[in-house]
């Protein structure tokens, strides 16, 4: 049963650790040998911390955290010790965004990492569908975090600015103006927010824009997947493609 949990410990499924541990509290516990029962009561709360952080959520997690008891040291469950750092972390991804836009900016950086993260386990576990999600937020995130760098915020941008009136000249010229909030204000997508930083001059915006054309994780591509408007899925076998995404 130990054994059990701590395959899938290493395999990244945390729930299926949960469930096949003992529980400590249960009546039951007193049939299983003493020192079972003592590193189960360890491995549990670790499993929960561990499947909470996994799944993104990250206050759950957070809360989760004083309910680890301290851990060995050594043995094979030491590799899997919460260190100081990984507290510091999630709990850096529990906490509220910040309302200042650079600040805001140096949060989500964390937020982007650790998606990107998920996403490579998605691909180890062959939940393929899912790394495509999660790589097309992470784009999207990458041009939201780096318009925050020019506190602008995708979700409600000014009209006024030149730079914004430069873009939606373009747009309406392609026969596709941008939208606006109730606010008046535009929203920007990822595309759009990419192009923005192109005329503000960020650097980046060109390899955001090429990136976003790979198969698996375009605009087309993704929406057509059946975890957002599709019916069938977006990932299909092409593993290869989707690694390189997630190198890119």
């Amino acid at each position: 049963m130990l054994d059990q949990a701590f395959a899938f410990f290493k395999t990244g499924n945390f729930p299926a650790a949960l469930e096949v541990l003992p529980d400590p509290s249960s009546p039951f516990i007193s049939y299983w040998p003493p020192e079972v029962g003592a590193e189960a009561a360890y491995v549990r709360p670790l499993a929960d911390f561990y499947a909470r952080w996994d799944r993104l959520d990250y206050r759950g997690a957070s809360d989760a955290i004083d309910a680890i008891p301290s851990g060995p040291s050594t043995g094979r469950w030491a590799r899997f010790a919460v260190t100081d750092e990984m507290k510091a972390w999630v709990r850096r991804l529990a906490a509220p965004l910040p309302d200042d836009f650079r600040e805001r900016a140096e949060r989500l950086r964390y937020l982007v990492a650790d998606l990107l993260a998920n996403g490579e386990r998605r691909i180890h576990q062959a939940m393929y569908e899912d790394a495509v999600i999660r790589a097309y937020r992470v784009l999207e995130l990458v041009g939201q975090i780096h318009l925050f760098d020019y506190a602008m915020d995708s979700e409600s941008v000014d009209p006024n600015h030149p730079k914004v009136q430069e873009l939606q000249e373009k747009k309406e010229k392609e026969g596709t103006p941008l939208g606006k909030n109730k606010a008046g204000r535009y929203q920007l997508g990822r595309e759009n927010t990419a192009r923005l930083l192109k005329i503000l001059g960020d650097e980046r915006a060109k390899e955001m824009l090429e990136l976003g054309k790979k198969g698996v994780i375009n605009a087309t591509t993704r929406n057509k997947s059946v975890l957002v408007h599709g019916f069938e899925a977006a990932a299909k076998t092409d593993v290869a493609e989707l690694k390189s995404v997630y190198e890119d």
